[in-house]
């Protein structure tokens, strides 16, 4: 029965989700879908080729999306110095503040802040509370002064950023978690109960914390009738006893 369900999954015409497939069919075949630590990896590697896909999709190349945060900060620097001084930024943008601006949109986006975000406070808070440092240049916005002083002020955002962030990762996981559970679910019931539970999530009508609970709950009740039929096994009596 198991391999008439295998044989009749459908092959997908993607080569990575292919091999994703395939590593599921192997570990299920060979038993290793029975090792958490194997399973982890390979949720971890499913992940991953998730991520290229999404990426591949939507996204243009680390250099080129490093030019155009580059063009982004200077256009929205020039915005903010027009809008508070009535002048066009004087300055030519040099090589070097090219650089420093890399730097500080690296320091940005692992802080899970947007440039939009730091020099709308430059503009609107640090200078007019600092106006010894007026006129403001770009080579200023970029200094480790002002940066650090931005993520202190911040400290709270920055905060919830990264909470929120951790939620992402550990809803991407839980919901890996469920595909597995569906993958070795025997019956339509128990699919669909873990469907729901990620649709709830998915919708808000559950919380990180629901999902987690519902996602746990199906593993064990999927891995009861396998501990069931472990012990089964084990306490058939032997011939001649």
């Amino acid at each position: 029965m198991n391999k008439d369900k295998t044989t009749r999954t459908p092959i997908p015409e993607d080569l990575l989700a292919l091999f994703v497939q395939q590593m599921w069919i192997s570990a299920k075949l060979t038993g290793a879908d029975k090792i958490p630590a194997v399973v982890q990896h390979i949720q971890l590697i499913e992940q991953e080729v998730d991520r290229h896909h999404f990426n591949s999709n939507h996204q243009v190349s680390s250099h080129d999306k490093d030019e155009a945060d580059k063009r982004t900060f200077i256009a929205i620097f020039r915005n903010r110095y027009l809008e508070s001084t009535d002048f066009e930024y004087p300055v030519s943008v040099t090589g070097v503040d090219i650089k420093l601006i890399s730097q500080v949109n690296k320091s940005l986006q692992g802080k899970g802040f947007t440039c939009d975000e730091y020099l709308k406070w430059l503009f609107e808070v640090f200078l007019p509370e600092n106006t010894k440092f007026l006129p403001a240049t770009v080579k200023f916005s970029c200094s480790n002064f002002v940066l650090t002083r931005f993520f202190y002020d911040n400290k709270e955002m920055m905060k919830e950023k990264q909470e929120k962030e951790l939620r992402k990762r550990e809803s991407l996981a839980l919901m890996s978690r469920g595909r597995q559970v569906i993958r070795q679910s025997k019956t339509p019931a128990e699919v669909e109960k873990v469907k729901n539970i990620i649709k709830n999530y998915m919708e808000g009508r559950i919380m990180i914390d629901g999902l987690r609970k519902g996602i746990e709950e199906c593993e064990r009740m999927q891995s009861r009738p396998m501990a069931q039929e472990t012990q089964g096994v084990g306490s058939q009596p032997v011939a001649g006893e």
